[in-house]
């Protein structure tokens, strides 16, 4: 019986997969960044539409 130290060690592990390609990535990143961008600029849009009808509504009368 012989005993070879040659091969001893711990198996090579595969490389992870990538879950997405970086055209994904991108793609993903770009999203984010307009939904963060709309998040700002929404109740800025929101709050000039309600300016604008509640001067509309006060100029009328109602």
């Amino acid at each position: 019986m012989f005993f070879d130290e040659a091969g001893w060690g711990r198996p090579a592990e595969p490389a992870p997969k990538r879950l997405m390609t970086a055209r994904q990535e991108r793609l993903v990143m770009r999203l984010v960044f307009a939904n963060l961008l709309f998040m700002l600029v929404a109740p800025i849009g929101g709050g000039t539409i309600l300016q604008a009808v509640s001067t509309l509504v006060s100029r009328i009368g109602w």
